[in-house]
């Protein structure tokens, strides 16, 4: 009798033991796939502005006419920015200052007009990334850095009255602008070198010397 209970009691043993082994490989296994698996792209669980109501909410946002002729107002669900005359622009600028490890995103259309609809981050006026819609025909993307406009890049094609996605990420002293459709494919991207302590989102509505007007609307902004 004593060397069953004894043998029952081996056998208990043996089976904890085992089933310790086995919990270690399989939280060994976890761990090796968490390496393995990329992380899921960073979502807010709402969106920095969503621009509802009728009024910019100015505990996030200022507008500044820059020059010339230009305006916004705030309704059905969007921001929409307008400027008429050469050398006009407007912009609506964020209260709040940014660590430079943010991506800023902007679901954005061009409505008319032979302008840039724009959305940019900035240090201060002589150094900013930005990415815009220009004439409703073509997506770009322009660095101003140290007071010195560098060469524009075109990102690809776009079409009036459809939103795009704009994005402005930062990344070890590097800014990629990055364009893309409203279901997520890709136009294309451009990385610029570019050193930011912190930074301001810009919103703006540009009419280059020589062009017309320029209106278009922000559905929303995302600061992740």
């Amino acid at each position: 009798m004593a060397e069953r209970m004894l043998s029952a009691v081996i056998s208990l043993i043996m089976m904890v033991f085992m089933i310790q082994i086995l919990m270690q490989v399989l939280e060994q296994m976890q761990q090796a796939f968490a390496a393995i698996t990329p992380a899921p792209e960073e979502v807010p669980a709402e969106h920095y502005d969503d621009f509802s109501g009728t009024e910019l909410d100015t505990t996030k946002w200022e507008w500044i006419l820059g020059s010339g002729t230009a305006s916004y107002t705030v309704s059905g669900g969007m921001l929409n920015l307008s400027a008429s005359g050469g050398g006009s622009y407007g912009d609506v600028f964020s209260l709040s200052l940014f660590s430079p490890t943010k991506t800023i995103r902007g679901r954005m259309k061009f409505n008319s007009g032979d302008g840039d609809v724009v959305l940019a981050i900035r240090l201060d006026p002589d150094n900013e990334v930005s990415i815009y819609l220009r004439e409703g025909t073509s997506v770009q993307t322009g660095a101003k850095i140290g007071g010195t406009w560098q060469t524009e890049q075109t990102l690809g094609s776009i079409s009036p009255g459809q939103f795009y996605i704009l994005e402005l990420e930062y990344q070890s002293e590097k800014v990629t602008a990055r364009a893309k459709k409203d279901d997520g494919t890709l136009i294309g991207e451009y990385t610029w070198s570019v050193s930011f302590a912190q930074i301001k989102i810009r919103i703006g509505a540009t009419v280059p010397l020589g062009k017309t007007s320029v209106s278009g609307s922000v559905d929303w902004i995302d600061v992740v």
